[in-house]
This record gives C-alpha cells, structure tokens and sequence, in this order.
C-alpha cells in the first residue's frame, strides 16, 4: 500500500537534521527485505526513509514485472553538511570487499533538501543493482547508470497513477512540430529536468516507459533492458530494438509509433467527449490540409480527397503526419458516433503516406457520405425529440425523465473509499 506523500515528508524531515562531522554507525535501520541498510542519526527520519525505499523498489519491480532476488545490498546514509561544505549531493557507487559487492549510496543535505530528489536516487541505485546483481564488481571501474529518461519515466509513471499528472504537457507537444525526434532524444540528455524547461523531457520519458510497457511482454522486455543495458556502449536504440523486435521494423515505423504514442497520452484524460456537432466542427478542420507548395515556404489548402494534386508537393508528407497525429487524438475525444469515421480518415492518410493511392477515391467518397448520412439522422433525431415535446402534450411533460436519469446516473462516479479490513488482507497477502 503505498505511502502517502511520503516524499514530501522525507524532505521536510531531512532539512531537521542536526549538523554533525559524521553519522554514528550505530545508528542505522535495515528495511524489510533486508537488501537497504539505512544509517542517520535522525530515528524518525530513518525509520520513514526504510519504508520509503521499499516502497519505491517495490513499485519499480511491480512496474516491471521483474521479482526481487536481489544479490547486492544497498547501503544508505543520510548526513548533513558541515559548515563551509562545498560539495553537498548525492554519490552512488558499487564497492566490492571481502563480503561481496554492494551499493553505496550517500547523501549529503545542505541548506535546499528538496534539491535532493531522494526518490530518484532510491531507484536508481535499484536499478544499477537490478543490472549488476549477475555481472562482476570492481572498484574504481566507473558505474554504467540506467539512462535518464528510464528513471524519470518510471518516477513520473508512479505519479501518473497517483493521480498527480495531467496531460496538459501532451497537448501541447502533440503538434508536430514541436515533437522531439525519438533517436534525438535517447541520445541527448536534458540540462535541467527539475526545471520549467525539463518539463516537456519529463512527459516524454513518462510516455516512452509507459509505450515501452504496453507493448507485447512489455514489463519483461524492459526489465531484460535494464539489465543488459552496461553491456549495450550507451546504443539506447540499438538496445532497445534487441529487447523490443516491434520496433525494429525501419526508421519511419518508428517515428510513426513515437508520434501516435504521443498523441493518445495527449488526450488520455479526456473522459468528457465532445457533442456531435463539435465533432463535426473539428473534423472538418483537421481535413483541411495547409500543405506547403515551394521552397519559399508558401502554403495552400486542399481537400483530403484531392491528393492527385498534393501528393507530390514538398510539405505534403509533414502535413499528412501531422493529419494522422490530429487524427489520432481527435478519436479520443469525439462524439461515440464520430470514432468510426475518425478510424476510416486515418486509415485513408495512412495509406496516402505510405504512397498508396489504389481504391482511396472511393474510400474517401464512402466516408464523406456515411458522415454527412450520419449528421444528418442525429439532427434529424433532435428535431423530433423537440417536436414532440412541443406538439404532443400540452405544458411540461416529464416523457424523457427516466432517459435523462439514467444518463445522469452512468456518469463516473467518485470510487467508495475501500474497507481498511480489505485492504489489510491484500497487504498481508502480497508480502
């Protein structure tokens, strides 16, 4: 069961710490499943600290499909800095003596704790020890750490099923042109990921860790590439089509996969759809293709179906992706009614972009008429509902109550909170 706001505390209780040259040996606590030794001088802090990294190792390995069986220990220590101490931080390193290999991971608070990010660091050492238990240690050979956008990806996939993400970031890099390229991306690391300007790198490393995941045995493949990852000399995507063969297809599946990946986190929190005529509105507007004509960067716009004229224009394959993105998030959202044709608009650009132009005349055809047919039964249907209301019965009428109810009564609804019985047998089950 997870902590809640545990972090939060962590930080608080850290800056409470009383300066001294050194923690007392003395002075440690050993978590639950006995792989985290925990030494501070503070007893509360260490006391939260030992369930905090259990629960973060645990929702990793649940995250992951992965089990525990770890090999090497990870010793943690929590001090303040001395006075005129320029170097307060983190420093995570696998030491190998006479007892075996272990994980070290100090920490030094200075006068910002929140600046720590102690979560991070929990599960980073998780993951080196996840990828070093089978591989020899030697001191002094410099540590191969998980790749950055693995760590967030994971930190900020915990907060998204906490509830404490929202997909206004997605929205706003669902454009195209704003969409980093995937390999760019692997391959450069953020300046400043606790920044204002980290924040889109965040959302995309969550989304890459979530995609990765919802592919076909997609928990285990992760887990075997987070493994295998210090034997793979920094190639992330060379690595990631060994453990993940879907993606290996060719450059352009690829960036395709990215971007749709991209586009249904945009809208994935969008439980409210929009109204049939809003549906419409939109459609229509997405359809309409700005494609640009010459070097000189003029645009002109065309109907879908005039692709004989823009298919060969310089901007027409930028537009055509970015139609099926559009298209994808647009289905989503949309009128119930309106997804099926959202379905049959991006099936028709698909094949536009991968140049296959055979039977689309008439695939375009069907859709705008099964469009239009619909549009105009669902009016249609309006109009009778107020006719009869207006005509059939004199004064109000209370006829559409029981429909009016029942759609009132299926909305979601807040879940009831769980009996604490329940949920301490879970508990105890699980461990």
């Amino acid at each position: 069961m997870r902590l809640p706001r545990l972090g939060a505390f962590v930080f608080a209780a850290l800056s409470l710490l009383e300066a001294a040259s050194a923690v007392d040996l003395k002075n440690r606590s050993t978590s639950a499943s006995g792989q985290f030794i925990i030494y501070c001088d503070d007893r509360d802090l260490r006391g939260r600290v030992v369930l905090f990294v259990e629960e973060t190792k645990e929702r990793a390995l649940k995250l992951m499909h992965a089990q525990d069986g770890w090999k090497l220990p990870i010793i943690m220590t929590l001090e303040p800095a001395v006075p005129d101490q320029t170097d307060p931080g983190v420093k995570l390193t696998l030491v190998q003596n006479p007892a075996g290999g272990k994980v070290e991971l100090n920490v030094v608070i200075g006068d910002d704790p929140a600046s720590i990010y102690l979560q991070k660091h929990i599960l980073r050492a998780v993951l080196i020890e996840l990828a070093y238990r089978a591989r020899p240690v030697v001191n002094g050979k410099p540590i191969v750490d998980a790749p950055w956008w693995a760590t967030e990806g994971i930190i900020q996939s915990f907060r998204r099923r906490d509830g404490e993400l929202n997909s206004d970031v997605f929205k706003s890099i669902s454009d195209r042109s704003k969409l980093p390229p995937l390999e760019k991306f692997l391959t450069q690391p953020p300046i400043l990921l606790n920044g204002v300007s980290g924040e889109v790198d965040r959302a995309c490393a969550m989304c890459l860790v979530e995609a990765l995941l919802s592919l076909p045995n997609g928990p285990e493949a992760f887990a075997r590439f987070i493994r295998d990852w210090p034997a793979a000399s920094n190639d992330a995507m060379g690595a990631l089509t060994r453990q993940f063969p879907t993606l290996a297809d060719s450059e352009k599946s690829l960036a395709k996969w990215w971007s749709l990946q991209l586009a249904r986190f945009a809208d994935s929190e969008r439980w409210q759809g929009l109204s049939l005529e809003d549906s419409d509105k939109e459609l229509t507007t997405i359809l309409n293709l700005q494609i640009t004509v010459d070097k000189k960067g003029r645009t002109e716009q065309f109907a879908l179906a005039d692709f004989e004229k823009y298919l060969s224009l310089p901007g027409a394959q930028q537009t055509l992706r970015a139609t099926q993105v559009r298209l994808v998030a647009f289905s989503a959202r949309a009128n119930p009614f309106f997804r099926p044709v959202a379905v049959d608009y991006e099936q028709i650009v698909s094949s536009l972009l991968a140049g296959k132009t055979k039977d689309i005349a008439p695939k375009v055809t069907a859709t705008e008429a099964y469009r239009k047919k619909l549009t105009e039964r669902m009016m249609l249907i309006t109009d009778y509902l107020n006719w009869f209301e207006a005509t059939q019965v004199a004064g109000r009428t209370d006829a559409f109550d029981g429909y009016l109810r029942a759609v009132k009564e299926s909305a979601p609804k807040p879940p009831k909170p769980a009996d604490p019985r329940i949920t301490d047998y879970l508990d105890t089950l699980e461990k």
